[in-house]
């Protein structure tokens, strides 16, 4: 899913390299920083759209 985010323009990172110790379920990790609401929108309907399709 992290490279089908990134393909569509949607910067996604695992939780897992974040922690000493890795989740048992996948978890990401959002940020929105100085991002433009416009584009978190559009950022969470491409998301969405991932979860939906199961691709």
């Amino acid at each position: 899913m992290i490279e089908q985010a990134r393909r569509r323009g949607v910067g996604l990172h695992g939780l897992a390299r974040m922690c000493h110790t890795p989740p048992t379920e996948p978890r990401l990790v959002l940020g929105f920083g100085d991002t433009p609401r416009r584009a978190i929108e559009a950022g969470i309907a491409a998301i969405a759209d991932l979860l939906v399709s199961g691709s």
